[in-house]
């Protein structure tokens, strides 16, 4: 698997942290996207160059960060994130507030118009009343699911 390398042991970093690390990777690429399980202990093991032992404190990091679940006779399966971390800043990005929680992030345009500026959106742009402004609604989806829904003037 790409982006699957054997860890390397002499970074100070335990290795089951470097191998969660890249399993998160792993999931948040997609690259398991295919079964939506994460492969068995020993596949793990083998390709990371560690013992099962190793991949399983791993895997328990992961399953207590929320992002996998182990089901006896079945395997990890990965658990699908319903919501999102979004931090809101006076300045907030769409594609920096979702960063690597979402692999595609699309924006719809729902409206646009030419309209007089209100005294409020005037004094936010610098504008006098009534002076000619553009409207836009716009809808932006992470992973074909709606997170934000926005009115902007220019």
């Amino acid at each position: 698997m790409a982006g699957l390398k054997q860890v390397q042991r002499q970074t100070g970093v335990a290795l089951w942290r470097q191998i969660a690390d890249r399993i998160r990777e792993a999931i948040s690429s997609g690259i398991y996207d295919e079964t939506g399980m994460v492969p068995p202990e020993t596949i793990l093991a083998q390709q990371f160059g560690v013992n099962r032992h190793t991949v399983r404190s791993a895997l328990a990091a992961l399953a207590q960060e929320g992002i996998v679940r182990a089901v006896q006779g079945r395997g990890t399966l990965i658990e699908r994130r319903e919501r999102l971390n979004f931090p809101i800043t006076k300045r907030t990005r769409f594609s920096a507030g979702i960063g690597d929680q979402a692999r595609e992030m699309r924006g719809l345009l729902l409206d646009e118009a030419k309209e007089e500026a209100s005294a409020e959106i005037a004094r936010w742009l610098g504008l006098k009343s009534g002076e000619e402004v553009i409207r836009l609604e716009t809808l932006r989806h992470a992973d074909r699911r709606p997170v934000s829904k926005a009115t902007s003037w220019f």
